[in-house]
């Protein structure tokens, strides 16, 4: 068992890490996070594993150096871009999630969004008909206490990849998240969008 100084070290160096894995992959748990974090760093005592509210005060650390350097500009044109592919996909209910909610620049600049439809096909027309290639690949998400596996569609729109989670029309207003304990969601209709951008 390490003494205090060095397991609070410890307990640091793996909420950095956590940080980091989170900031790359926003729809990662807290918890998953945590235990990869713990694997990078090779630790397998439980009690240095930090607490949540120590991997939100390093995201808030990381997420001002990052936004620090020069990224702002980069923020709002991914905003903007995202605004204009949510105009195309109005019809669908569309919300934008993660890290642009936050103002924080996505490290590959990615757009994220939440579809809440029950017409997948009217939702796939519309991609091919606009000729955007994508793929499909399906995750695992939770409303309540309940897991659902949900089809996420991977493609690209203006050279920035793009993934619309689809969910059905009546979960709009239910939060959901990325694991049972994990934290909900934060989303943005484009009304909201666009009074942000002003």
């Amino acid at each position: 068992m390490p003494d205090s100084r060095e397991e609070h070290k410890l307990r640091s160096y793996v909420a950095y890490l956590a940080a980091k894995i989170i900031m790359d992959n926003m729809e990662i748990s807290f918890m998953d996070a945590k235990r990869k974090a713990a694997k990078q760093a090779k630790v397998t005592v439980r009690d240095v594993l930090p607490s949540d509210e120590e991997i939100e005060t390093q995201l808030q650390s990381q997420s001002e150096i990052f936004n620090s350097e020069n990224t702002t500009t980069l923020t709002k044109d991914l905003r903007l871009k995202s605004l204009n592919f949510m105009r195309q996909l109005s019809e669908f209910n569309i919300y934008l999630v993660g890290p642009l909610v936050q103002g924080i620049r996505p490290k590959i600049s990615a757009i994220d969004l939440h579809c809440y439809t029950d017409d997948v096909n009217n939702l796939e027309f519309f991609f091919i008909n606009n000729e955007i290639h994508y793929h499909i690949k399906d995750k695992q998400v939770w409303m309540g206490n309940k897991m659902y596996r949900i089809p996420v569609y991977l493609l690209e729109y203006i050279s920035s990849p793009v993934s619309v989670s689809v969910l059905p029309e009546k979960t709009r207003r239910q939060k959901i998240k990325a694991s049972f304990k994990g934290k909900a969601f934060e989303k943005m209709d484009i009304d909201k969008l666009e009074k942000l951008l002003g």
